[in-house]
């Protein structure tokens, strides 16, 4: 299924700084630039973080918060920020609501995040409100008091939908996730213009989007990460421009992807052996539900590489809002025509 990757499979990628004036036309049959050797950060984006369960309870049972993270925290701690999506709250707060499955992890489990070196949660999940929203306001707050940005909810809409944004070693980031709070919105319900406006105004110029993909290729199989170059967007139930009427224009998006992030992105995931391929096409689909086996069969008739659900039309509003824009499309399995998929 075309999930999160698990802690288990790793994002690790060192990326030269990325706060640089954007190109007004980022990539567009420009000529490529040199790869920039300073300053250079390493990131390390995760999966889900299940601190509840199993977990919490053996945690609890030996009062060792750091238990799941002891194997991987060095991995973890050799980067300068990480990146996790923490899965339930954490707090002796709220009311259980009884949900088919609900979790809450022990408040002390946040050890366990500051051991490992998480400097970035999101919040932006399905069970973040197990347990009401006192549950959920106590989990922001004792994890800003363990010094870790959470981003995806907060008190008010303002503050949900706000990207965090981080400072390191001089390097301005922002991190948005494009589900919205508690992760209630669809592909197509996202407010695609909503996020880009957001990360327009708090001062990004440049946008590495992560989505989970199925394959159209046997060469491409799961646990690829594919930075695609370009786009067929199939999609049909979204509002994608930022212009309209009382205000008409045209963009072109013959090469909808900066090519210097792509660049960097590609010797980044190399570097740390990363099965990785550079260009690609991506086809979008509306989903919910993924293909058909004629569809999928249709796609790879066009040559596509890849098929998510969440880059258009992100790309084309990068372009509109002057942003330059590349896509990680990590690989989670094989679209329906693979005889071992469906």
């Amino acid at each position: 299924m075309r999930f999160s990757l698990r802690l288990s499979i790793r994002l690790l990628l060192t990326l030269a700084a990325l706060g640089l004036p954007a190109a007004l036309i980022c990539g567009q049959d420009a000529a490529p630039q040199p790869a920039l050797q300073e300053p250079r950060q390493t990131l390390l984006f995760v999966g889900d973080v299940m601190l509840s369960r199993s977990v919490g309870a053996r945690s609890e049972a030996a009062r060792d918060w750091t238990y799941p993270f002891e194997k991987i925290a060095p991995t973890l701690r050799a980067a300068d920020l990480v990146f996790g999506n923490l899965e339930c709250p954490v707090s002796d707060k709220g009311r259980d609501r009884h949900h088919l499955y609900s979790f809450r992890a022990d408040p002390n489990s946040i050890a366990g995040l500051k051991f490992a070196g998480f400097g970035v949660v999101s919040v932006a999940n399905n069970h973040m409100f197990d347990w009401g929203r006192p549950a959920l306001l106590d989990t922001l707050e004792r994890l800003r008091a363990a010094g870790i940005r959470p981003v995806g909810a907060g008190a008010n809409d303002l503050e949900a939908h706000y990207p965090a944004l981080v400072n390191l070693n001089g390097v301005k980031l922002a991190f948005l996730p494009r589900h919205g709070r508690g992760h209630i919105q669809s592909p197509t319900t996202i407010n695609y213009r909503a996020n880009s406006d957001a990360l327009k105004r708090a001062g990004v110029t440049d946008i590495i989007s992560l989505s989970a993909c199925g394959s159209f290729k046997e060469e491409l199989p799961p646990g690829t990460f594919v930075m695609a170059d370009q786009f067929i967007d199939r999609t049909f139930a979204r509002e994608k421009s930022f212009f309209g009427n009382g205000l008409v224009a045209h963009v072109s998006m013959a090469h909808p992807v900066c090519h210097r992030l792509g660049d960097h992105l590609h010797v980044a995931a190399q570097q740390v052996g990363i099965p990785a391929a550079r260009g690609g096409t991506y086809l979008v689909m509306e989903g919910p539900q993924f293909s058909s086996l004629a569809e999928s069969e249709l796609y790879r008739s066009w040559q596509c590489d890849v098929i998510g659900m969440t880059n258009m039309p992100e790309a084309k509003l990068a372009r509109e809002a002057e942003l330059c824009y590349a896509t990680v499309a990590m690989v989670t399995d094989y679209d329906c025509w693979h005889p071992n998929h469906d």
